[in-house]
């Protein structure tokens, strides 16, 4: 890792650095030196590369949780936009770097206030990374830090110790106590793991030891009963239980009696219900039966609509052609052939008038057409002329406005000049102040920006001095807190174990089975109850799937029979149609077609011919029309009884296979029910119980295991409260060591505020003297005091006004230059506009001249307004309507003579279709007479006119009446059946009699029998819960005993890590860590002493964390390290610290070193030693910047980077080569 260029925008006290590694000088220095005054800001160039790469510097501390104003904004002392110089409104750091994979990146990290004004809200920082080879964006904001890392290789804390040297640390590292070195190395090498190792071995320890005393104090808890105690309680509740199954074989079989009455009272009441509901079956068929009657009275009448439909519209066919003969007798033809025979004479003659005056105008037409081009080209000269006109007209108009605001401005321009003349001699005294401003406004931010700090240090401190007297008010109470809250958790412990030898005394695992166990069993018998209440329902539905097969098949035998009359239906309206087909075939139709008047018929041999037209034609499409029609709907009959039939065999099948499902499913619900009682047979110990008796023992179990829970909550409510007040004494405790360390830390920033402010007072003093010297009106640095935004303001005010005044000054004079040429340009282009005015109203003149004669030539050849186009095509138009008028004329003639030729055959084709409708009308009768005398047999009353009723009635209407009376007809049907199969199921249950004893007298014996139960379960379940308490203990304390052998074992592996590595404060495995990391340390530090000096080398004293220096040149002598001398102990410290890089670095290799201070504190001889050895280092290939303000440092340097103050509290960078 090596940084090439360093970018900084205002940040801290540096408006502007750029500082670049790869240009000379700096190109070439191996060594280069950072100087500048205290304060200048020569640490800020370290802070800026640690934000550019991660975001954060090392001079703010990550712990600090205050907050302070920052020019409105309240952030936190840590926070690294403190860095952002006061009175900018955005600032970055910018770090050009070489990475581990050989390629340059560039990190920035920028801050920025609100729309970039210095009034506005901080921003959120932007941190990006950069790949400059194809100038991609690798990561922004959070993610940024994380390639950071994976690019350089190091983390924040590694750069820290390894770029950014510590050697100055080192020096205090070498002259400390073994405890502070193990402190200082776990700081320096991020190694406080060790620490926290400790401490959890001794936390690990305290608690397996107080969990071993825990389990000892719980196996005190359990108690056995003694031999002759067991014995006695076996045998009780043996006796117990045999009397417990003799109770519940009673109480089943009174409640087997009990179910029987019950089933009987059911069985009886179906009954009832099933009579009444046959009788209101009837009830409404007969009420009905004239309304169904009727229905399949119309239902049969449908059957001849078609034929009743068929001879309503002969009937009306054969008026209407009746009527069009008599309407062809009354017509005459021969007035209307003369009168379109004279129409066509006179149409004729004015056809051949236009055509010989069209002629004459062709001449005329040629003569006009050439004036009217000559007319054309005069007016297209006069409307450019005009236009040419106009423009110039504009133009001179624009040019004499022009003129005149010219001389508008111009005169006001002068009088604006003089004004401003004279306002800057008046204020000739603030010409200094100008040109001085951007230093002078500087100092004057100075000033308000210190008052400022001034201010806020003095509120600061006097919040710190309040706060620490608070906090020593706020210790006294916390430590009385802690004292009952240790009381409190002693008696809550003494409360939990109490409540755990409860728990322990109930065996809620066992309670749990038996629960388990009665549920089951619960289940069983509630199953088989709902079997049994089902296979009645199912022996129910099966009688009536039984009665509704029975009338399906009778349904499917009428079906079967209009199936076979709607078959011959069909064939008989097929037959006529093939028929009527075979007459009106293409082949007769085209004979026909060929037949002439007065030639002989190929097939006849007649030379007339009555039916060669094409109304015959017409006539047989009808008649095909009507048989194809009665073939349509003989097939949809036949359709419709195939799809009732096909209903009916699909009702019939789905009847069949729900009765045999019922059958199958009633043998599965006998199969089942028998599956049940073998079931609850296996639970020997409820054998003979009823279901009742199974319920009340669940709820004493349930009642047991309440007991259980309310215990166990008891016991989690005092677990829990222990809990909350151990928590809360930690709570306490951690308040009191934080007033504690933020009392000390008070203090120390009540120290700094005070010398904080004494420095602010004695800037403001320098500032003020430095501002004088460019601004000294003594009344406004009165006004400054007071108020000085107020007074900043005014004189910005004054100074940019006297700035605005003599740039527009300025400006004016320009004007006037300018205004003065642009009047003259004008005057030259208004005397050229007006001389080509004249010349274009000459030309006006001579072209409307030519117009006019033009004009009047062509008014005498042709009087009318038109064009000559135009007077063509209305000649033309006036031709062709003589010519369509003429062939109209003819036409209507034709088509006279046509009708009255189609007026003998229409009369002849009438005649014929008049028979031929009378022959269909009355074949139509005939079947209908037929059809009637068929139906009268089954129905007497049914004649023309009823039947003619019926076809007016809605078909829904009727199918829904007949659907009806077959509901009530299978209903019916159905009930009967059920009926008699609950008169069979009754007997047969009455037959298997269960007991003679009503209900109420079985029901008092099941009480007498249930106390009688209760009192003996009771007696049972108190000795078999002892019993079962004995056996439980005896195991729980064979498993205790084995948990506390475990934990024996496994409190001495703790205890004796404890005894090696462990204590309270993790001191002692921190000391043996922290002597392996020195001698580490160690090694890579002699490695670096040898090449800066080649007398001392650095070894460890024994197994300690002593360091003490061999003496190479005093025959490897081994002394102290506190015998070093100033320049010794230097390069003793800068070999630590490099050390510790190599430490840190992970194998990384490291470009760039900065040394920051150190130097100070040293001798010239010393420091020549130091200066010799860090020419040592630079020549290990390393770039190497020493950040100093000693005076030797910048004579023994060439190349140095300048931090220099400037007026205004700013400074700027140079950089100085050899």
């Amino acid at each position: 890792m090596k940084l090439l260029k360093i970018t900084i925008t205002n940040l801290a006290s540096i408006t502007h650095a750029d500082i670049d590694f790869e240009k000379a000088p700096l190109e070439q220095a191996g060594l280069f030196a950072i100087t500048g005054d205290t304060g200048a800001g020569k640490s800020t160039l370290l802070d800026a590369i640690c934000l550019a790469l991660y975001a954060k510097t090392a001079r703010l501390k990550n712990d600090l949780k205050n907050t302070v104003s920052f020019n409105g904004d309240d952030i936190k002392l840590n926070d690294p936009r403190n860095l952002l110089r006061r009175g900018c409104a955005e600032g970055s750091a910018e770090v050009t770097f070489l990475g581990q994979d050989g390629e340059f990146y560039l990190a920035k990290w920028s801050v920025a206030r609100a729309r970039k004004k210095v009034s506005g809200k901080l921003k959120t920082p932007e941190h990006e990374i950069i790949r400059l080879s194809d100038e991609t964006l690798l990561a922004h904001k959070s993610a940024a830090v994380k390639t950071v890392e994976q690019l350089i290789g190091l983390s924040f804390e590694q750069f820290t110790r390894t770029v950014l040297l510590a050697q100055h640390e080192f020096a205090a590292f070498l002259k400390a106590s073994s405890d502070e070195r193990a402190q200082l190395l776990e700081c320096l090498t991020a190694t406080d793991k060790f620490s926290r190792i400790g401490q959890l071995i001794f936390e690990k320890h305290k608690e397996k030891k107080a969990e071993l005393e825990r389990l000892k104090d719980s196996l005190s808890a359990y108690v056995l009963l003694t031999d002759e105690q067991l014995e006695q309680l076996t045998l009780d509740a043996h006796t117990h239980k045999q009397q417990l199954d003799e109770l519940r074989a009673q109480q089943a079989q009174h409640k087997s009696s009990l179910q029987w009455l019950t089933e009987s009272g059911q069985l009886r009441i179906q009954l009832v219900q099933t009579e009444q509901a046959v009788q209101e079956t009837e009830a409404k068929l007969t009420e009905k039966a004239h309304v169904f009657n009727e229905a399949k009275q119309a239902q049969a009448a449908f059957e001849i609509a078609d034929n009743r439909q068929q001879w309503t519209v002969t009937k009306n066919n054969l008026g209407a052609l009746e009527l069009k003969q008599s309407e062809l007798k009354t017509k005459d033809f021969a007035a209307q052939i003369q009168q379109a025979q004279d129409a066509s004479n006179k149409a004729s003659d004015a056809l051949q008038q236009t055509e010989v005056y069209l002629s004459q105008q062709q001449k005329v037409l040629v003569e006009v057409r050439q004036l009217d081009t000559k007319i054309a080209n005069a007016d297209s000269v006069l409307q450019q002329v005009s236009k040419q006109h106009s423009e110039l007209e504009q133009q001179q108009t624009k040019l004499s406005l022009e003129q005149q605001n010219i001389s508008a401005h111009l005169q006001q321009v002068q009088q604006q000049s003089d004004e401003l003349e004279s306002l800057l001699t008046a204020n000739n005294s603030l010409q200094n102040t100008t040109e001085n401003w951007s230093h002078l406004k500087g100092l004057l931010d100075e000033i308000i920006d210190k008052q400022s700090q001034s201010q806020h240090s003095n509120v600061a401190l006097q919040n710190a001095q309040k706060q620490h007297q608070e906090n020593t008010q706020q210790a006294e109470p916390l430590k009385s807190e802690l004292s009952q809250l240790q009381s409190q958790l002693t008696s809550g412990q003494s409360s939990i174990e109490a409540l755990q030898q409860q728990v322990e005394q109930l065996n809620i695992d066992d309670l749990q089975i038996a629960t388990q166990r009665v549920q089951q069993v619960i289940a069983l018998m509630q199953q088989m109850s709902d079997a049994n209440s089902e296979q009645l329902q199912h022996q129910s539905v099966m009688a009536s799937h039984l009665q509704k097969k029975q009338a399906i098949e009778v349904q499917m035998t009428d079906t079967e029979q209009q199936k076979e009359l709607s078959k011959q239906r069909v064939n008989v309206t097929r037959d006529s149609l093939t028929q009527v087909q075979l007459r009106a075939s293409e082949s007769i139709s085209a004979l026909r077609a060929e037949l002439k008047p007065g030639h002989e018929c190929m097939v006849c041999g007649s030379k007339e011919h009555p039916y060669a037209v094409d109304h015959i034609d017409s006539h047989w499409a009808n008649l095909l029309n009507d048989f194809s029609m009665q073939h349509q709907q003989a097939e949809q009959a036949y359709e419709q009884a195939m799809q009732r039939s096909r209903l009916h065999l699909a009702e019939f099948e789905k009847v069949n296979a729900k009765f045999q499902e019922g059958k199958l499913q009633n043998q599965r619900l006998v199969n089942k029910i028998a599956e049940l009682q073998g079931l609850i047979e296996q639970f020997s110990e409820y054998q003979g119980w009823s279901l009742q008796q199974c319920l009340d023992h669940q709820q004493t179990l349930v009642q047991q295991q309440q007991h259980h829970a309310a215990i166990q909550s008891q016991l989690q409510k005092a677990w829990q409260s222990q809990q909350v007040q151990q928590k809360l004494s930690e709570q306490k405790q951690a308040q009191l060591n934080a007033i504690t360390q933020q009392a000390v830390e008070l203090a120390h920033q009540v120290e700094q505020l005070q010398s904080s402010l004494t420095q602010l007072s004695q800037e403001v003093i320098r500032a003020q003297e430095q501002a004088r010297d460019y601004y000294s009106d003594e009344i406004w640095w009165t006004q400054f005091e007071h108020a000085p935004q107020d007074a900043l303001w005014s004189l910005t005010t004054m100074v940019n006004n006297f700035k605005n005044n003599k740039e527009k000054f300025v400006q004016l004079q320009q004007s006037q230059q300018t205004f003065t040429l642009q009047q003259s340009h004008l005057q030259e282009a208004a005397v050229n506009v007006a001389q080509q005015l004249k010349d274009i109203n000459t030309t006006v003149d001579i072209t409307r001249s030519e117009k006019q004669r033009f004009e009047q030539a062509r008014l005498e050849c042709l009087p009318q307004q038109i064009s000559a186009d135009e007077w063509q095509e209305k000649c033309q138009a006036q031709l062709k309507a003589r010519q369509q008028d003429l062939n109209t004329c003819a036409e209507q003639l034709k088509q006279i003579l046509q009708a009255e030729k189609d007026k003998e055959k229409d009369q002849a084709y009438l005649a014929d279709q008049i028979e031929i409708l009378l022959t269909q009308k009355a074949a139509l009768e005939a079947r209908f007479e037929q059809w009637l005398n068929e139906k009268s047999q089954t129905f007497a009353d049914l004649n023309e006119e009823r039947v003619n009723y019926l076809l007016t009635l809605s078909k829904a209407d009727i199918e829904q009446i007949l659907t009806e009376f077959k509901q009530l007809s299978h209903g019916k049907v159905e009930l009967s059946g059920k009926l008699s199969h609950l008169k069979e199921t009754l007997n047969i249950h009455l037959e298997k009699a269960l007991t003679e004893l009503s209900e109420q007298q079985i029901n008092e014996q099941l009480v007498i029998l249930e106390s009688q139960f209760q009192q003996t379960q009771q007696c049972w379940l108190s000795v078999n819960t002892q019993l079962e308490q004995h056996h439980k203990n005896v195991e729980k304390l064979a498993t205790e005993q084995q948990k506390l052998n475990t934990l024996q074992a496994k409190y001495e592996h703790w205890h004796l890590l404890d005894k090696l590595l462990g204590d309270a404060t993790g001191k002692k495995l921190r000391n043996i860590a922290q002597t392996q990391t020195l001698k580490i340390l160690l090694q890579y530090a002699n490695q670096h002493l040898a090449s800066l000096s080649k007398r001392y080398r650095l070894t460890v004293i024994g197994h300690s964390l002593n360091i003490a220096i061999i003496d190479k040149d005093m025959a490897d002598e081994q002394r102290s390290v506190n015998t070093l001398s100033g320049g010794e102990s230097f390069l003793v410290s800068l070999a630590l610290a490099l050390g510790l890089a190599s430490l840190s670095s992970n194998k990384v290799n490291i470009g760039s070193l900065f040394i920051d201070e150190g130097f100070g504190t040293l001798d010239p001889e010393t420091l020549s030693v130091a200066l010799d050895a860090l020419d040592a280092l630079q020549a290990q290939g390393r770039k190497v910047g020493v950040i100093s303000h000693v005076s030797e440092m910048s004579e023994r340097v060439a190349t140095q980077v300048q931090v220099k103050k400037q007026p205004g509290g700013y400074s700027n960078v140079l950089i100085k080569g050899a």
